[in-house]
C-alpha cells in the first residue's frame, strides 16, 4: 500500500513537471465561446488621444455586462509612455472579462507590447507582430535606437507582461533588443520544446542547466532547426510563425489561423452572442488631428493676442481666444492640463500686455512673452512636466511643434504685412499703448491718403511699423520700413506705393 502511494506521488510529481515545462511554450488560457463581446478598435499611431479613448472604453467595459473584450489592433506603434498606460489598464481588467488582441494585419512596436497585455493574441496567417526596439528620430528624420539604458527597462516591462499573460517571455524580449540570439531546443528523447538564449548553450559542461524552468541540462536537449532569432536581428513574426512558436494557442480553421475577421469571430462567439463594435467618435478623431497641430494653434494665440493688444482688433482677439479655448479643450481631453504649462500661458499673455502698455517697442518682454506662451503650449501638447521623467518631451515632438509654430507665425506676419500695405486702416480696432490717441479721436476724423515724397507731418500713433499720421491737414494711414516711431514725433514721407504711404522719422526736424 505504501509503495503504491509513493508511486502515485511520483506519477503526480512527474505530471506537474510536464505541465510546468509546457507552460514555457504555451500562451494564455483559451476560453469561450463568449456571449457578450466588445470589439474596440486600436487604429493608427499610439498617442495621447488613442490612450485617452481606450482608457475610457476599458472603464466602460468593466461596468458593462460583457465576458470578452477584443482589441482590434491595426497600428505601427507609437509613444512608449502612452502604450504602457494602455497595457497596464488591460492587465487590470477583471478576470471575468477575457481579453483578446486580434491583429488582422499589423501590430508593430508599442502595438505589439499592448497585445502582450491581452490573455490571447490571434493573427491572420500573413499579419505581423514585433519590431519593438525603442527609437528616436534624429535631426534628419531617420530612426535611431535609444540604446541599452532604455532597452533594459523596456525588456523588463515586456518580460512582466508576457509572464503575466503566459506568452513566450524570451521571444517577447527579442522583439526589443538586437543582441539576443534565441534558439528552440527539444528535450532529448522527448517532445517538449523550449526557448533558450544561444549563450546558454555555449561551453563544454554538459551538466550545466540550460532550461531553468524544469532543470534540463545541456546534455538533455538538442537544438531544433536554425535560430528563431539571430543575433543582430529584431524578432518580427508572421501569423504562421507566431502560431508555430506559441504566441497563438486557439486553433481556427485547417491551418490553425483565421483567414479573416468573420472566421475569427465565428470561433469566439457563442450561438446568439451579441457583439458591439467600438471605435473613436468623430469628436475624438478631430481632437486627435488637432492635437498634432498644436504648434499652429499656439502661433494663432500669439498673433491674436498681439493684434488685440496693439491694434485693439476685436476679430483677432476672438480668433486668438478661440484657439486658446480649443487648445485647452484638446489637452484637457487627454489629461495633459497641469499647473506649469497653464502658468506659462498666462505669463506669456501678461508679458505681451506689459510690452504694449508699459514698455514701448518690441523688446525683451515681448520676446519672453512669445517664448513663454510657446513653451507652455508645448508642455500641454506632450503632457510633459519638468523634469520630464517620462521622456515625453522628445526631440521629434519639439521639432514638429517648433516648425509648426515658427512657420505659422511667419505666414501670419506676411499676410498681415500684405494686408497693411494693400488695405490700410481695415485691420480693425483702435491702436493701444504709449502715445495712442484718445478714445474715438481718429474715428471721427476723415481718413484720406494723398501724400507725396518729401511731405512732412507728425505721427499720431506709435508706428510699429504701421499707424496713422497727420500730413498737412489730413489724417493718413502710414507705415515705416520696419522701424519704430513713437507717437507725436515728426515724420517725412519717403514714397507712396498705391494707397500705402511709407515714412520714417524726420531726424532733421527732431534735431
Amino acid at each position: 500500500m505504501r509503495r503504491a502511494f509513493l508511486a502515485l506521488l511520483v506519477l503526480l510529481a512527474g505530471s506537474l513537471a510536464v505541465a510546468s515545462a509546457e507552460e514555457a511554450h504555451t500562451p494564455g488560457e483559451t476560453r469561450g465561446p463568449f456571449h457578450r463581446l466588445w470589439m474596440v478598435d486600436l487604429e493608427g499611431p499610439i498617442d495621447a488621444m488613442q490612450r485617452a479613448y481606450l482608457l475610457r472604453r476599458f472603464e466602460a467595459a468593466k461596468k458593462a455586462d460583457i465576458d470578452c473584450l477584443i482589441l482590434r489592433v491595426e497600428s505601427p506603434g507609437g509613444i512608449i509612455v502612452e502604450a504602457k498606460e494602455i497595457g497596464d489598464a488591460l492587465l487590470d481588467m477583471p478576470e471575468s472579462i477575457h481579453t483578446i488582441a486580434w491583429v488582422p494585419k499589423e501590430a508593430s512596436s508599442a502595438a505589439a507590447w499592448i497585445s502582450l497585455a491581452c490573455d490571447e493574441i490571434v493573427l491572420t496567417p500573413y499579419a505581423t507582430i514585433g519590431d519593438c526596439q525603442p527609437i528616436l528620430m534624429d535631426a534628419g528624420g531617420a530612426p535611431v535606437p535609444v540604446g541599452e539604458k532604455i532597452e533594459t527597462v523596456l525588456r523588463a516591462w515586456f518580460r512582466a507582461y508576457a509572464d503575466r499573460k503566459h506568452h513566450p517571455v524570451l521571444l517577447s524580449q527579442a522583439m526589443v533588443s538586437e543582441h539576443l540570439e534565441v534558439l528552440e531546443v527539444r528535450e532529448r528523447g522527448g517532445t517538449r520544446r523550449f526557448f533558450v538564449e544561444a549563450a546558454a548553450m555555449d561551453g563544454d559542461d554538459p551538466e550545466r542547466i540550460v532550461v531553468p524552468e524544469v532543470g534540463l541540462r545541456a546534455q538533455d536537449v538538442v537544438q531544433v532547426g536554425a535560430p528563431v532569432v539571430a543575433k543582430g536581428q529584431l524578432l518580427t513574426l508572421t501569423g504562421r510563425e507566431a502560431f508555430d512558436v506559441g504566441f497563438i494557442d486557439r486553433r481556427i480553421g485547417a491551418e490553425g489561423l483565421p483567414a479573416d475577421e468573420d472566421a475569427f469571430l465565428a470561433a469566439v462567439e457563442a450561438p446568439g452572442a451579441t457583439l458591439e463594435r467600438i471605435s473613436m467618435s468623430p469628436g475624438e478623431r478631430a481632437g486627435r488631428w488637432l492635437l498634432g497641430l498644436t504648434g499652429v494653434l499656439a502661433a494663432i494665440i500669439g498673433i491674436g493676442a498681439m493684434l488685440f493688444l496693439w491694434q485693439g482688433s476685436t476679430l483677432a482677439g476672438l480668433i486668438g481666444a478661440s484657439a486658446l479655448v480649443l487648445l485647452l479643450l484638446i489637452t484637457g481631453t487627454v489629461e495633459h492640463l497641469h499647473g506649469l504649462p497653464l502658468f506659462l500661458l498666462a505669463l506669456g499673455l501678461v508679458l505681451l500686455a506689459v510690452e504694449v502698455f508699459v514698455i514701448p517697442g518690441f523688446g525683451i518682454a515681448g520676446v519672453l512673452g512669445i517664448a513663454s506662451l510657446a513653451f507652455g503650449a508645448l508642455l500641454l501638447t506632450t503632457g510633459a512636466s519638468l523634469p520630464d521623467k517620462d521622456m515625453t518631451l522628445t526631440q521629434e515632438a519639439v521639432v514638429r511643434f517648433g516648425l509648426q509654430f515658427v512657420v505659422t507665425m511667419l505666414a501670419c506676419m506676411a499676410i498681415l504685412l500684405v494686408a497693411a500695405r494693400t488695405m490700410p486702416g481695415r485691420l480693425g480696432g483702435r491702436r493701444r499703448g504709449p502715445g495712442a490717441l484718445p478714445e474715438g479721436g481718429l474715428e471721427r476724423a476723415e481718413i484720406v491718403a494723398p501724400a507725396h515724397a518729401g511731405d512732412r507731418g507728425v505721427a499720431l500713433t506709435v508706428l510699429r511699423p504701421s499707424g496713422r499720421a497727420r500730413l498737412g491737414g489730413a489724417i493718413v494711414d502710414v507705415m515705416t520700413e520696419g522701424g519704430y516711431v513713437e507717437a507725436n514725433r515728426p515724420i517725412v514721407v519717403l514714397r507712396t506705393e498705391g494707397h500705402v504711404v511709407v515714412v520714417r522719422e524726420d531726424e532733421e526736424a527732431s534735431a
